[in-house]
């Protein structure tokens, strides 16, 4: 068997191809820690509901040492039924991430609008105040807000400090 370098560097040269990574991964023992770390790296929901990003740190949580950055491509997650599993999520990471948050709502497509009515509507200027508030500071290395209307932006709170 060849040196474990050697082969960690062609499965990095891999880390483009999950079908590659996975393929590899079912070759040897050897093969998985190193495919782990690029298939798990990043970790993305479009729907709370059914979050099974979620279910990581319970059902397999040595891949939480894997996962760099999180997406979570709708503002529901921070809605207060969804909220606590967000940020339990983000505190259940064992090292700084980054966290991208996509608002979505705006767009007027059905697979966007599938979820709002106007009284339902999430936007930023809901969500951050409330995120600031709870955020897992810690955890989190990079924040990166996508597609936010600015009309919405306006309309957030401004903050001197982080709340304590």
């Amino acid at each position: 068997m060849y040196p474990q370098e050697l082969i960690d560097k062609i499965l990095d040269y891999l880390h483009d191809s999950p079908s590659a990574l996975k393929a590899c991964s079912l070759v040897s023992r050897k093969f998985y820690p190193r495919t782990r770390v690029h298939l798990f790296r990043e970790a993305g929901c479009d729907d709370p509901k059914s979050a099974r990003i979620f279910d990581i740190a319970r059902d397999s949580p040595e891949l939480l040492q894997c996962i760099k950055h999180v997406e979570l491509r709708c503002l529901d997650f921070f809605l207060p039924k969804h909220q606590t599993a967000s940020v339990d999520f983000l505190h259940s990471l064992s090292s700084p991430v980054t966290l991208s948050l996509w608002d979505d709502s705006e767009r007027g497509d059905d697979i966007a609008l599938v979820n709002y009515t106007k009284k339902d509507y999430v936007g930023w200027g809901s969500v951050l105040p409330m995120f600031l508030s709870s955020a897992p500071y810690g955890a989190i290395a990079r924040l990166e807000l996508t597609s936010p209307p600015m009309e919405h932006l306006s309309r957030v709170p401004r903050y001197r400090s982080l709340p304590s």
